[in-house]
This record gives C-alpha cells, structure tokens and sequence, in this order.
C-alpha cells in the first residue's frame, strides 16, 4: 500500500459522480478551491478515524471533557458538506444501493420503535444512528480515486495496529493504564474438571471486550497484509511485517474463538482471489497448521456444544421467535437487550429482530451489495491490487458479525463505505459503474433476505439443546 503522486489524487473522470466533475478547467480558481477543499476534507477524516480507534482520552484522562471527535467530524462535514448532500439526493441513491439501504436502517430504527408509541427511543436512538450514518457519508464523499482509497486503507491499518499496541504495552508491564486492564474469566478444564482462570487482551472504548477487539484485529491483519504484498519496495513491504506480527500475537492474547474463525474466512477469501484455488490449497495447508499451533488453547476449542456456544444459540432461537411475532418492523432497536439482558451475538439476527424484515433486509443487503461490488464488479487496474483485501477484510468482518452484535456501531458501516467508495471511484479509474437500485435488485435483495432467515430457522432448530 504505497502512496501515489500528487497528481493522482484528485484526478476527476467524466464518468464519476456530479460532484467528482467540478470545472476546473474553465475556472481555475474555483477548481484549486474545491481541490483544497477536499484535500482539507480528506484529512480531516483520517483524523477522525484515528480518533474513533485511539481515544486521546484513553492515553490521557484529563482529555476526557474534550469532544476530539465531535470536533474534528464537524469540520470534515463543514469542508465535504456538497458531497455529503449530493449522496442523499434520488439520483444518487438510485446509483449508491449500499447508501440506500444504510439510509434505509435509520427509517427502519424510527419505524420500529413508532410502531410501538416508542417516541422517545425514536429521536434518540434515531439522533446516535444519524452520526453512524454521518461518518458513512463522509467516508464515501472523500475517498473519490483510487490513491486515496490507498491511503485510507494504509492509514486504518495503522490505527488498529496501534489499537492493538497499548494493550499489548500494557500486558507486557511496559505501561499502566487504567482504561485497557486486561480481563480475567473463569472457565472449566473439560479434561480435569476444574476451575481455571484465563487472561483475555482486550482494548479500550469501543473495543473494550477481548471479542470485539480480536474481531477488528483480523482486519488490520489482512490490511497489514496489502502493505507487505503491494508495497513498491522490499523495504516499505518488510516495515508491514511488524505490525502484522503484533496484530497476530494480540489475537493470540484476546482467546477468541469468533475472531479466529473470521481471520481463517479472510484469508481464505484473500487466497482464493489472490492465488486460485490450487495455489491456495497449497498455501493453506502450510499456514493453516501453523497458526493452529500458535492460537491453541481455547481460541482452537470451537464447537456448538459447549457453554458459550449453546448460550448463543439459544439467544438466536430467542430471537428468532421474537421476530416470528413481531416481523415487519420488529420490536424496536435495544428492546432485545432490555427484555433478556443480553444482546442476540449475532449482528444479522439482532437486526431482524429488531428492526424486522424491513430493517433485517437494509443490514444484510448492504453486505450482499458489497461482497457482490467487490466480487463481481469490473476492475480497473488501479483498484486490482487492493480489491482481494478489500473483499477479505468484509468478508472476514461479515464471519465476526455472526457471532457479535456490532449492528450499529461505526466500524461496521466503516466497511460498507469502503465498498461504497470502491464502487463510486472506480468508474473515475476507468472501470464499470456498480449496480444500481432497480425492481429487479430488489427482488434480489428481498430473497437473500428470505433465504437468510429460512436457513438460520433450520439451522437453528437443529442445533440447539434445552436442558
């Protein structure tokens, strides 16, 4: 992942977006105004990224009454505002599917809980969504080439790499904070009967459980990965291995089953579009094993019979119950959680649940849209090196999401914008426009939603065991 010219940056193409073909030519001070602007946009949201992954606050406690990210998103917004609400006009969405259905869950929120007298959770889980749905927005509005597509992905790598330093700084004693304290679980040896107690590395803020971290580590595993293979030199590919090592011994610390399984369904994915299917047979009978034999323990003890697993399992069937009461617009988004005390631990049932098949189908299509952009869509030459990690990294990411309840949380609408941005800035780098909404896509869309919940019904039904 290496950085291109200049040049290449802000280099508009007749075929992107109304607002990818801004004048330039015929007025020169407009068009260097707009390029600044932009460019000031662009940086803007790096920061804000690396804000929503490191917290100044969580380095240094006395920054915990400055709203850093609040800040630095509303000057991304001041700087990107015509490309923001250029997204949101009809002939947009009609050509932004993803845009559509993440737009979609919002009205599913407020329809949820209005179809219950929930006014109240209407505006205010309505106002939170909206600031998910901003940094979508802005992600897709400033990442318009190819170049800076590069620069994003190189740039999150990097965040999660330092998501995963502090806690490590801190297991290994080389640092004292207090907001990253590692977690202590108990569990029973199968083997001796006995109680035991086990570590778990988990991060700080958003990614305060050992789950939710090991989930986006194994992006910026396969993140670190497009540095090491795509780098212009051996030199910048061999400063990639160093965060990817640290990134994988951090999953090892976090004793995550789902996180593991996630990582081996990106890698899979990765091989496949990078090698084939031969070469990748080949390939993953040497890594496989040893990755096995360095995540051993209880991240390698996966089954569907054990505590935690049959716990999910019966959240899901729970759920899915639920749903089968309540299953256009669902029971309203929290009410899960507030009726059980737990959340579903899977991000696709959560949302049917609660946002019904309405809302269900907006969640799910948008990830459909983006495996299916990043898949099949045609590539132009300066996306190809990127799109098999790209297609990894969501794929891995939708692997996590059926085991974790990560439904509204901004990480999760992080990788369909990627797809997004893909998808729009693409055609600027010679290749085909992305799909657009039509009855026929959603029809599309409409029966992997059925398909979704008749096979986790049977699955389901088949899997659980009520004492």
């Amino acid at each position: 992942m290496t950085l291109p010219a200049q040049s290449d940056l802000d280099t508009p193409a007749t075929s992107s977006p109304a607002w990818l073909q801004e004048p330039a030519a015929a007025h020169p001070i407009l068009g260097e105004c707009s390029q600044g602007r932009r460019a000031a946009a662009f940086l803007f949201f790096l920061s804000t990224t690396a804000v929503l992954f490191i917290r100044p606050a969580d380095l240094l406690p006395e920054l915990a009454d400055l709203p850093i990210y609040e800040i630095l998103i509303l000057a991304c917004l001041a700087a990107a505002m015509p490309e923001v609400l250029d997204q949101l006009k009809p002939h947009s969405l009609a050509g932004a599917p993803i845009t559509l259905c993440v737009v979609g869950i919002l009205a599913a929120i407020a329809l949820s809980h209005a179809s219950h007298f929930q006014f109240a959770e209407t505006w205010t889980d309505g106002i939170e969504f909206t600031k998910v749905l901003l940094y979508y927005l802005l992600l897709v509005a400033v990442i318009d080439t190819a170049a800076r597509l590069r620069q994003f992905l190189a740039c999150l790598a990097l965040c999660i790499a330092m998501l995963a330093a502090i806690p490590l700084l801190q297991h290994h004693g080389l640092i004292d904070l207090g907001t990253v304290e590692a977690l202590d679980e108990r569990s029973v040896d199968h083997n001796s009967g006995q109680e035991v107690i086990f570590t778990r590395l988990q991060g700080a803020g958003l990614f305060h459980d050992p789950n939710d971290l090991c989930h986006i580590l194994g992006t910026g595993v396969l993140l670190c990965l497009a540095g090491f293979d795509t780098g212009r030199s051996r030199a910048l590919r061999a400063l990639w291995a160093v965060p990817l090592a640290m990134l994988l011994w951090a999953m090892v610390l976090t004793q995550s089953r789902g996180g593991v399984l996630a990582l081996g369904a990106g890698l899979a994915a990765w091989g496949l579009m990078r090698f084939g299917w031969k070469k990748s047979l080949v390939v993953g009978a040497i890594v496989a094993p040893a990755l096995l034999s360095l995540m051993s323990g209880r991240q390698t003890d996966i089954s569907l019979e054990t505590e935690t697993g049959q716990e999910r399992i019966q959240l899901w069937s729970d759920a899915l119950d639920l749903f089968h009461a309540n299953p256009v617009l669902g029971v309203g988004e929290g009410s899960f959680e507030k009726a059980t005390g737990l959340v579903v631990h899977n991000s696709f049932v959560q949302c049917f649940v609660e946002l019904g098949w309405v809302g269900g189908t907006c969640f799910l299509g948008a990830f459909y849209l983006a495996l299916r952009i990043l898949l099949s869509q045609p590539v132009p030459s300066a996306f190809a090196p990127l799109r098999p990690y790209m297609a990894a990294a969501i794929g891995a990411y939708v692997v996590g999401m059926m085991s974790l309840t990560r439904s509204y949380f901004v990480p999760t609408y992080l990788m369909l914008g990627m797809a997004t941005a893909y998808s729009r800035a693409a055609p600027a780098a010679g290749g085909a426009a992305g799909a657009r909404v039509s009855g026929r896509l959603l029809r599309e869309l409409a029966a992997v939603s059925i398909i979704f919940l008749v096979l986790a019904h049977f699955w389901v039904r088949a899997s659980v065991h009520w004492q």
